[in-house]
């Protein structure tokens, strides 16, 4: 969201990445919820269902599920947080953490593996 205001833009595209190695970028606002980010992608990618499906947040390395209600940035937000208290800097400086945003199957029952489309 600061970037966005920072070069004066109104729209924010976040890139996510898949897990066979490709990525795009998906029109984000700060009233996107996951679930909403979810239903996107599963359009986009012609997917039968987004059951099973979650957006990942991966920071150090921990890779965190974005829990379906919270939105997306808010919960991005909390994340960095938690992560500057969980692992503060040794030299005084604050570290500045990059994260990635995946889309990835969290429950794999009921699947058969390239019948999602």
């Amino acid at each position: 969201e600061v970037e966005a205001i920072q070069h004066k833009t109104t729209e924010i595209y976040h890139k996510i990445y898949f897990p066979d190695d490709t990525e795009e970028a998906f029109l984000v606002d700060s009233s996107t919820k996951a679930r909403d980010l979810v239903k996107t992608v599963v359009e986009r990618l012609n997917l039968l269902s987004g059951q099973g499906f979650s957006i990942f947040v991966k920071i150090a390395d921990k890779a965190i599920s974005v829990p379906e209600a919270d939105f997306f940035f808010d919960f991005i937000r909390s994340l960095t947080e938690w992560i500057k208290k969980a692992r503060p800097a040794r030299d005084g400086t604050t570290p500045n953490y990059s994260y990635q945003v995946f889309f990835m199957r969290k429950l794999w029952t009921h699947v058969v593996p390239g019948r999602d489309r």
